[in-house]
């Protein structure tokens, strides 16, 4: 290597390998490789020199890393459908063997998904290998962009877009993601991950995007320094003419109906609101975790999840979003990523998401209710009467079950618990695969025991 460099000669570490167990130690250790490069693009070529093509890449990977990702179904390397289906018959591969080794499939070995099957060969099709890649300037912070034929400038002239960012402290651990989305479709329309950057900077290119595209509203994760990114944006945006509060999810909006005079109060031009009024509710701007609710991490990871997967699994796209959800495993009863793993990008897909869905009185911020999801494929299959009392049916089933979660928690008499679980096991069977998949009952239950024996008694919920 150091001979090579002297010369000016090509030099680096190739690490190859077929696709691995994510929870045994040595595919752990490669996936989170991975996980952490930046994904194969051919702009890396068009880079002017050695010095823009390190940056590009430090620029896509988490951590800075000068490291790339490139892996490549028999497709893109020559071979033909008909080969692959020789090649696993004759090393006799079948099942999951055969999915790591020629599918490029990284599989959990015990632990489980939280996803059926069929949702996840879903999302895993919905990927688009090479998306368009913007770098900003000055910044230069990478956005992968899912425009197809059309322009970023032509898509984005039309229709509403929900943005959504999952915050980190961007110094080397976690990344800052964003999330894109079409209100129509549900679908994917851009992805981007940014670490060991200035906050202060970060926030001024997000500044950026609500002054160039006037048709996004933005939902910013509030843990972690997303307070600090929000209280950077109420101080920016009213000096560029726009009104945060119509711009950005807020729960002056949210609870409009139980606090109209909020409202009235913010919904003047923004030349003719003071200051103050973006201290006194820069608390209420975000999406803020709560313990129990339709903000609570259980029912993002939970119902939001499920819903976002099953209404917009095929438009998922981006390499890095698909690698996150079909990583993530069921642990200790909730859903979660893998050691060393990361869901920065899923936060994000779920927050895009649920604003359109549970987001209130949205047309403040210019969306129609009419247009959600009215383009997407499966929604207006829901619009079936069939499928609608199919839905109401499953609905009644898990908030039966939650119910009888929520006695069993607090039950003491061993007679009663046998009875509840048994009622829950018979509601159970009825639920949809990925419902049960989701519940898990066993595990539920068996959490429920060791509470019990250890006399805590919290509140515990799987949605």
């Amino acid at each position: 290597r150091d001979l090579a460099a002297l010369k000016g000669l090509p030099y680096g570490t190739i690490l190859t390998t077929t696709a691995g167990k994510k929870d045994d130690r040595d595919g752990a250790y490669v996936y989170n490789l991975v996980q952490e490069a930046a994904v194969w693009s051919e702009k890396f070529f068009d880079s002017k020199n050695n010095e823009e093509l390190q940056q590009l890449i430090r620029n896509s990977s988490s951590k800075k890393k000068l490291m790339v990702n490139c892996t490549f179904n028999h497709r893109q390397l020559g071979y033909t459908d008909e080969w692959l289906r020789r090649a696993i018959e004759a090393a006799n591969a079948v099942g999951e063997d055969a999915e790591r080794d020629f599918g490029n499939v990284w599989t959990s070995g015990s632990q489980q998904s939280p996803l059926s099957i069929e949702i996840m060969e879903t999302i895993r099709d919905s990927e688009v290998i090479e998306p368009y890649m913007e770098i900003s300037s000055p910044y230069g912070y990478v956005t992968r962009w899912y425009t197809g034929k059309h322009g970023v400038e032509q898509r984005m002239s039309k229709g509403h877009y929900s943005l959504a960012v999952d915050s980190s402290d961007a110094a080397g651990g976690d990344d800052i993601s964003l999330h894109l989305r079409d209100i129509t479709t549900g679908e994917t329309v851009a992805t981007g991950n940014y670490n060991e950057t200035n906050l202060i900077t970060f926030s001024e290119w997000l500044c950026e995007w609500l002054v160039r595209f006037n048709n996004v509203t933005l939902t910013v994760e509030r843990r972690s320094t997303g307070a600090m990114i929000l209280d950077y944006l109420l101080l920016m945006l009213p000096s560029k003419g726009i009104n945060p509060f119509l711009r950005i999810y807020n729960k002056v909006v949210q609870e409009a109906d139980e606090f109209p005079e909020r409202l009235k109060e913010v919904s003047r031009p923004v030349t003719q609101l003071s200051p103050e009024v973006f201290v006194k509710y820069k608390k209420l701007f975000g999406f803020a975790t709560s313990a129990t609710g339709a903000t609570s991490r259980t029912d993002l990871y939970g119902t939001t999840f499920q819903n976002t997967a099953k209404m917009t699994g095929q438009y998922v796209r981006d390499t890095k979003l698909i690698n996150q959800i079909l990583s993530l495993i069921i642990k200790n009863g909730r859903i979660d990523h893998p050691p060393g793993g990361k869901d920065d990008l899923v936060i994000a897909w779920n927050l895009s998401y649920w604003l359109i869905t549970l987001g209130k009185n949205l047309h403040v911020y210019g969306i129609s209710s009419r247009d959600i999801l009215i383009n997407n494929s499966l929604k207006q299959q829901e619009n079936d009467p069939s499928r609608n009392y199919h839905d109401l049916e499953q609905q009644y089933l898990r908030t039966s079950i939650e119910k009888l979660v929520m006695e069993l928690e607090g039950e003491r008499d061993p007679y009663i618990c046998y009875r509840i679980e048994s009622k829950l096991r018979t509601l159970s069977q009825d639920l949809t695969e990925e419902d049960q998949q989701t519940l898990s009952l066993d595990n539920l239950l068996q959490n429920l025991k060791d509470k019990r024996k250890s006399n805590k008694f919290n509140r515990f919920s799987y949605y």
